[in-house]
């Protein structure tokens, strides 16, 4: 299965009536080609050095912006929602109070949020981050507020979210509010294997100390060719995350899935971010071989074209 960017739509926007306003955006899902963690910090979160870039496939998110007798926000979800919160809780809707939150005049409004999810929570794919930062676009553009404000906006609901306010390819660092964007790289075809279950993120974190072996401060560099060259080998050869080793000691079953895959390919599978996510980046023309000896796995395996 292939799928390709949803364009995006409006009505409204900058100069247009913020009452009136109907929005839709992809929010892509985001793979890790190297990760690095470098230490926790004093406030809990973990400092990191990451590259990151978005796929051309995630989740799609509509918007619309209506006057109202007072602020009302509503979420409607269908497609891959299992474990997915729809309460306040959800991350769309924490950006929505966070984008009304911060601008002080304007009219009461109706917002509803419509997502279709296909990106799976606990995945290592910034599914709900990415659904956070489309909102804030949307919503953001709707009231006006600069993109400055809604990276401000973006850093203090998530880590991901900076990075994925804007997608393409970024060096990110910190907590992940550190984003320095590279230029939009050919991104070849991925295969996704989606296990039927996610990892959480913090248990892998408390654990990554455990690992053997940290992935070397070169690994960044080495990984930021590689997106240049677009190279499917070259991404092959420069992945490296440090998250890796506890991911599969916090979810055993994705240590047997990853072993699988592994023997089937010939080759070791990718993870992204945390976890569940294993993926494999094969050479041009081997997308059809790969996805033949993935069939049968106890996972969803998806062909994502570049």
């Amino acid at each position: 299965m292939t799928s390709a960017p949803r364009p995006e739509r409006r009505v409204g926007g900058p100069g247009g009536d913020p009452a009136q306003f109907v929005g839709a955006r992809l929010a892509p899902a985001k793979l890790n080609l190297a990760l690095r963690v470098l230490g926790r910090r004093a406030e809990g979160f973990h400092e990191i050095e990451s590259v990151m870039v978005t796929l051309p496939w995630g989740d799609d998110v509509g918007l619309r912006v209506a006057a109202g007798a007072a602020d009302r926000l509503r979420l409607q979800q269908q497609g891959e929602t299992q474990g997915v919160p729809r309460d306040d809780t959800n991350l769309a809707v924490r950006a929505a109070r966070a984008v009304l939150g911060h601008v002080a005049e304007r009219p009461a409004l109706d917002v509803d949020i419509d997502l279709v999810k296909r990106v799976p929570p606990g995945a290592g794919l910034g599914g709900g981050s990415s659904d956070a930062a489309a909102v804030i676009a949307l919503l953001g553009e709707a009231l006006h507020v600069p993109p400055a404000e809604q990276g401000e906006i973006a850093a203090s609901l998530g880590s991901d979210i900076p990075f994925l306010l804007q997608g393409g390819a970024a060096v990110v660092r910190g907590r992940g509010e550190q984003v320095e964007v590279l230029p939009s790289p050919p991104v070849p075809s991925v295969v996704l294997v989606l296990p039927p279950f996610g990892c959480s993120t913090a248990a892998v974190y408390a654990r990554c100390a455990e690992r053997v072996r940290n992935v070397p401060a070169s690994a960044i560099p080495a990984a930021v060719a590689a997106l240049a060259s677009g190279s499917p080998a070259a991404w092959r050869e420069a992945h490296g995350n440090d998250l890796a080793f506890a991911a599969l000691r916090v979810e055993p079953r994705l240590k047997d899935l990853a072993r699988e895959v592994e023997v089937r390919l010939g080759r070791p599978p990718m993870l992204s971010g945390s976890g569940s996510t294993l993926y494999d980046v094969p050479d041009v023309g081997d997308e059809q071989a790969v996805l033949d000896a993935l069939q049968g796995l106890p996972a969803r395996v998806l062909l994502v074209r570049g």
